[in-house]
């Protein structure tokens, strides 16, 4: 299971999120990221997971990224959004640049038996609070 099957699956069955259809299409312009996930009734979140591989442009990412979050600004959109960076190692001046109009959470690809729980980790901000016993 890759990295970013891993962020789906945690941010569906714990989190509640709910997938929308790819590729998503706001206004006019149509976005093609690995994931687009939205959160339940309670929460306001959006998030975009972006599988980084060895042929992904930075610019372009960067590029995806600002014009995603303009559409809808331009719609009146009240979500905030999470990029989840997935898979590659994110450059310093990717997470920058995108960290201006979102909330950035650069995972990588961890591997091991500690994999998954690592995962979950990055993800607790955009999980519900679990109560102690």
């Amino acid at each position: 299971m890759t990295t970013a099957e891993t962020v789906f699956e945690v941010l569906t069955k714990e989190g509640g999120y709910r997938p929308l259809d790819k590729p998503i299409k706001i206004g006019s312009q149509t976005f093609g990221f690995t994931h687009v996930l939205v959160a339940g009734e309670r929460a306001n979140d959006l998030v975009i997971v972006i599988e980084l591989t060895g042929a992904s442009d930075d610019a372009q990412v960067t590029r995806s990224v600002l014009a995603f979050t303009r559409a809808l600004d331009v719609l009146g959109s009240k979500r905030s959004v999470t990029a989840v960076l997935t898979s590659g190692q994110a450059d310093n001046d990717l997470v920058n640049s995108i960290n201006r109009v979102c909330r950035v959470l650069p995972i990588g690809a961890p591997t091991g038996p500690m994999a998954e729980k690592m995962v979950r980790d990055w993800l607790a901000v955009l999980l519900p609070l679990k109560s102690p016993p």
